[in-house]
């Protein structure tokens, strides 16, 4: 399958923070026989390619979306709700969203979503419920919600939706796992579809500890610098980034070497990526077993946490192509 093949069949499921198994099944699927598949009770989900001899590397990026749960269903059947992860909520106001029952409904907040400063105590959800008890035969306090997913091609090979990096991220994961496959690795190689990034990279680190391997690579998203008002200098359709830091972590510097000399060998085009604004799950390996040598690629995306993150799928074919150059050449 090409990549934008996997993105599209990864794209009907809805993996809200707590969700993640709704992609389980989707990821074996794709992947099909040849790998050994296991899942923990935090949600992450790991197909391993197994080698008798060498060493053992995780290769990760997460499952998870941003998204919504209800919190309580008011007497006029409005639901309020509270955001699961990091949103741009003033976004996100009067937006189509869909539960993982299949309910859809519009987001929205006090004030008809006038407010410069959305807060959760603020949102609600309309599913057209005419009360309480209408809306309870079709919602529960606790379920979960997102923005509708309604990709849109833009020019070249851009691609804009809701909730798409963590999709693109594994689609990108997926597509170098089947490339390995087809050339089995002296190693073995882990590939972790990990949880509850979006509620504090609680699941990767658990994942690491229980995984144990000699290296790891996360795969990741990273804003781009390149629109008005943005900062950084990450832009658009030049390559993936290689992480060299974040405002969580520093990555180990012999698989940032390791990784560029990849991308030299392969004659990829990368960037390179020092955030002073967000973390990552990468920390979160990098602390894990008292210490994992842990390097970072990341797929440039514009309007991040928004309704139309976009991002260039040549980008994550190149991030793909990189995981493939390292685990050979490790």
């Amino acid at each position: 399958m090409t990549l934008l093949e996997i993105l599209r069949t990864l794209e009907k499921k809805q993996t809200v923070s707590g969700n993640e198994s709704a992609v389980h099944g989707t990821v074996k699927d794709i992947l099909g026989d040849g790998f050994r598949y296991s899942a923990d009770a935090l949600g992450n989900f790991v197909a391993t390619l197994e080698s008798s001899t060498g060493k053992n590397i995780m290769l990760s990026a997460h499952a998870d979306q941003p998204g919504f749960i209800a919190t309580h269903i008011e007497d006029s059947g409005l639901i309020r709700a509270a955001s699961v992860g990091n949103l741009h909520l003033n976004c996100c106001i009067n937006s189509p969203v869909e539960f993982e029952n299949g309910v859809k409904g519009v987001l929205s907040c006090d004030a008809n979503g006038s407010s410069n400063d959305v807060k959760d105590a603020m949102l609600f959800c309309d599913i057209g419920a005419g009360s309480r008890r209408d809306a309870q035969k079709k919602v529960c306090v606790g379920d979960r919600f997102a923005l509708s997913f309604r990709s849109v091609r833009l020019m070249g090979n851009k691609i804009s939706a809701p909730g798409l990096a963590a999709k693109l991220c594994c689609a990108a994961l997926i597509s170098a796992a089947e490339t390995i496959k087809a050339d089995p690795p002296k190693h073995t190689v882990h590939f972790v579809f990990s949880a509850q990034n979006e509620a504090g990279s609680r699941g990767i680190g658990a994942a690491a500890y229980s995984l144990k391997p000699s290296c790891a690579v996360n795969l990741g998203a990273c804003a781009c610098g390149d629109v008005p008002g943005a900062k950084g200098t990450i832009k658009l359709s030049k390559g993936p980034a290689i992480k060299i830091s974040d405002k969580s972590s520093i990555c180990t510097k012999s698989m940032i070497t390791l990784l560029n000399d990849a991308a030299n060998a392969e004659g990829l085009s990368v960037q390179t990526e020092i955030s002073e604004q967000t973390g990552s799950d990468t920390a979160a390996v990098l602390k894990s077993c008292g210490g994992i040598p842990t390097g970072a690629i990341s797929i440039p995306f514009r309007y991040m946490r928004t309704p139309t993150e976009t991002a260039d799928i040549k980008d994550a074919e190149t991030a793909a192509k990189l995981i493939c150059a390292f685990v050979n050449s490790y």
